[in-house]
């Protein structure tokens, strides 16, 4: 789930939340719908200009329901201020529980994938170590399934996370300080890691590198 929709009831201030995984105008038909099954038909709507609510299929679903639409001004969000204090309050108990653990994870993932894993006795792990090594499993499976079928061979046969990184990269362009440098900058960029659809790994390198420049590396 990447977004999350939220509605506000203006006269008792009951808040409804949706994650939703894309942000279009079939989504927020289906979140209004169950809106409407539980509590009827709202009178109007305020939304942004955004052009998932205020054009096409989610508009003329609206009209033909009789629910009348009004848009924020783009110049005064603060209009619909309901719903932006209501986001501040979901964010404030989403980020403690979900976003802050995620960070977490993800920095010691790429720890892993900088700094490498050699425990002192593989036969004996320390506690630290143990986690360490579950750590280099999780990041070495990430990068094996995140690259096209040309460069996994290059990290199919790794046993460290640092090792396949390392071996990806080094077809990539610039010093060994500079992709360091980009290493760093990409410390909490877990996600934007993932191969897209038909992107092969030195274009996604490349959206790395734009990520990594425009942290100002």
């Amino acid at each position: 789930m990447t977004h999350l929709l939220v509605m506000i009831d203006k006269f008792t201030k009951w808040i409804e939340a949706k994650p939703i995984k894309k942000l279009d105008g079939s989504t927020a038909i289906t979140f209004l719908k169950e809106i409407i099954v539980r509590y009827g038909y709202p009178h109007s709507i305020i939304t942004d200009n955004g052009s998932n609510f205020a054009e096409g299929i989610f508009k003329r679903y609206c009209g033909e329901m009789g629910i009348r639409m009004d848009l924020s001004s783009v110049a005064h969000p603060e209009t619909n201020g309901q719903v932006e204090k209501a986001n501040g309050l979901i964010l404030a108990g989403i980020r403690p529980r979900l976003v802050e653990p995620l960070e977490r994870a993800s920095n010691e993932l790429w720890r892993i994938i900088l700094e490498g894993f050699k425990p002192y006795n593989p036969d004996k792990l320390t506690r630290r170590e143990a986690v360490d090594s579950q750590l280099n499993n999780t990041a070495l499976h990430m990068i094996q399934t995140s690259v096209g079928t040309q460069e996994l061979p290059r990290v199919r046969n790794y046993t460290t996370a640092k090792e396949a990184w390392d071996g990806l990269a080094a077809s990539c362009i610039g010093s060994e300080s500079t992709i360091r440098n980009k290493y760093n900058a990409l410390r909490n960029q877990a996600e934007g890691f993932m191969r897209l659809p038909d992107e092969d790994h030195q274009v996604m390198y490349g959206r790395l590198l734009i990520v990594a420049d425009a942290d100002g590396v």
